[in-house]
């Protein structure tokens, strides 16, 4: 979130999550704030005690297994909220999937990597060392 910050793609954690992904205006979590996102603090209700029944697997049907409307419509389903954002943290697995809308505003990009992300190599003082018995080249 920070590179996508000095880069200009996100002014601010405090903005609203619809001013990236205008779907999700007039819902819930197009009225959260990127920071309670982060934070998974939004305070949307949403299940995640994996029994197979509950919220997660919802979304993991409509979008890791393809069988639902993915997307921004993956999410707008969850449009409930239980208490006030940055009340309490509530890991939810939706917020980070809510987070890849804003990293991805343009959804062009079906699998792989956010056009967001820099993939460039690390300048050398900044790699990890091999693991001790490895060289450079395995």
């Amino acid at each position: 979130m920070r590179s996508t910050r000095r880069r200009g793609r996100i002014r601010s954690v405090d903005d609203l999550a619809a001013v990236y992904v205008p779907a999700l205006s007039g819902t819930e979590y197009g009225r959260t704030s990127l920071r309670h996102l982060l934070q998974m603090s939004s305070g949307i209700g949403f299940s995640e005690n994996y029994s197979g029944n509950d919220d997660v697997m919802r979304l993991v049907f409509d979008t890791y297994l393809l069988q639902g409307a993915g997307g921004v419509g993956a999410v707008t389903s969850f449009n409930e909220r239980e208490r006030p954002a940055r009340t309490k943290f509530s890991y939810a697995s939706v917020e980070t999937q809510v987070l890849g809308l804003v990293l991805r505003p343009d959804r062009t990009v079906p699998r792989g990597l956010s056009p967001h992300v820099d993939t460039s190599p690390a300048p050398a003082t900044q790699r990890a060392a091999p693991p001790r018995g490895w060289s450079a080249s395995t």
